[in-house]
């Protein structure tokens, strides 16, 4: 069951009781844990609940609940055209306390949805089931800022219609951002977004960024990005938060949840913070969560959190046209891998690699784990996981990793693709021998091997322990 809360559609109980919380990855990895919000805050939650018995049956009997703004002027996008199609739903606003409430079920095929709002606390929430072909599928601006105690300018959108988006500047299937500051207790100028529809753009496929900061206790210019199907753009799913989390437990974090399969011309995903998490218990940290595909043709995954840390869960597949499968620029990385990751990694310091049981790091080229830095990064290869460095069984391919500190083996590291002369180079420095390396029980090197002249090369492998 949905909740209409805050201007928002509420899934997690733990927030609507009164607590907030990260999602949980599919993989069941929890990105934060639940959190108490303040007795104003959860007072606020409850009684200032509020949506018109005349929407709700427009929304066929979901459950829907919303806060009545300082001034009750909620302005719903216009119904049903007389002709499905070509009518556009155009909808601003411009005072404040004036949210957007859209709802549309129709498919339109020259227009799509564009909502704006510019004052104070004027949230925007959209609920799409209509299939849509336009330079901009859906298009949702906040420029105000959530000023009061529990006030809302942020953007929550669902989808579940297919969208065509043929627009080359600034377009994208779902466009949104929000450039207003959340400065109330408990505010919100953040951007949620569930999508489960089949996107296609020429520019953007999920497109979301917050450019203000989040300077109340409790308060919020988060990313939350959910999505079930498949999206295919020049840059698949972008997302980007700019502002400061200054507020005690105050959010400008950035959540990504893929089981869909997800194609960007130039990134699959790609998450930035750039803000600084000052206020205590506030966070400016990145999460992915694939279990669905994400491929790229420069980058698969591209992250980086400027003060924060950021977690990649994969249990899908994840790689690009390049090979350049996973790159975080700045921060701390921590990769958690039990599906398929198919080309390199380029980290940047203090970063873990765990290579789950049952997961294959299908290694290419040159991967960098932070040389520049003076770090301590580990990659783990568990029993029952494997690194595989070669694939190619008409030439010798050379794979390496460097700036790596510390390598832990219990799994599989297989050199293995039908011809002998692979290599596979695992250091500290480049060519150099200072690496701290474990085989523990269950490690296994498997290679190509020439035992006799003239003979076929065979598959060799070697274990340590049992």
């Amino acid at each position: 069951m949905r909740v209409y809360h805050r201007g928002r559609w509420v899934r997690n109980v733990c927030r609507y009781m009164g607590q907030k919380r990260a999602p949980e990855c599919a993989s069941g990895h929890v990105v934060a844990p639940c959190r108490p919000l303040s007795n104003a805050s959860r007072n606020l939650d409850r009684t200032s609940l509020l949506l018109t018995t005349a929407l709700a049956s427009t929304l066929l009997g979901g459950a829907l609940i919303a806060p009545t703004p300082a001034v009750a002027q909620t302005t719903t996008c216009p119904g049903t055209p007389v002709l499905p199609g070509p009518t556009p739903i155009l909808d601003s606003t411009a005072g404040n306390n004036q949210p957007i409430i859209c709802v549309n079920n129709d498919a339109r095929s020259q227009e799509g949805i564009d909502a704006i709002t510019t004052g104070d606390n004027s949230f925007i929430a959209i609920e799409n089931e209509g299939d849509i072909e336009a330079a901009t599928g859906v298009l949702a601006r906040t420029s105000g800022s959530a000023s009061g105690a529990g006030s809302n300018a942020g953007i929550a959108i669902d989808n579940d219609g297919d969208i065509v988006s043929n627009g080359t500047v600034s377009a994208g299937a779902l466009y949104t951002s929000t450039t207003g500051n959340a400065s109330g207790e408990g505010s919100d100028a953040g951007i949620t977004i569930d999508n489960d529809g089949d996107l296609v753009a020429e520019r953007g496929g999920i497109v979301a960024g917050t450019f203000g900061a989040a300077s109340g206790a409790d308060s919020s210019v988060a990313v939350r990005i959910s999505n079930g199907d498949d999206v295919g753009a020049l840059q698949g799913i972008y997302t980007v938060t700019k502002g400061h989390a200054s507020g005690a437990n105050s959010d400008a974090s950035i959540v990504i949840d893929n089981g869909g399969a997800v194609y960007g011309g130039i990134r699959g995903v790609s998450a930035r913070t750039y803000g600084m998490a000052t206020g205590v218990g506030s966070s400016t940290d990145i999460a992915i969560d694939n279990g669905g595909s994400v491929t790229g043709g420069s980058w698969g995954i591209f992250a980086g959190a400027n003060d924060g840390s950021t977690t990649i869960v994969n249990s899908g597949y994840v790689s690009a046209a390049n090979l350049r499968a996973i790159e975080v620029v700045t921060g701390p990385a921590t990769i958690l891998n039990s599906g398929t990751i198919v080309g390199y990694v380029l980290l940047d310091a203090d970063d873990l690699f765990v290579n789950e049981s049952g997961g294959t790091f299908e290694a290419r080229l040159t991967s960098n784990f932070g040389e520049l830095a003076p770090d301590n990064d580990l990659f783990v290869n568990e029993r029952g996981a494997t690194v595989h460095t070669a694939a190619n069984g008409a030439a010798s391919e050379f794979t390496a990793f460097i700036g790596l500190e510390s390598f832990e083996n219990s799994g599989t590291i297989s050199l293995v693709d039908g011809r002998a002369g692979d290599v596979f180079q695992i250091s500290n420095t480049v060519g150099g021998t200072d690496l701290d390396f474990n085989a523990s029980a269950g490690s296994k090197l498997a290679v190509d091997a020439v035992l006799a002249r003239r003979a076929p090369p065979r598959t060799c492998s070697s274990s340590t322990g049992t």
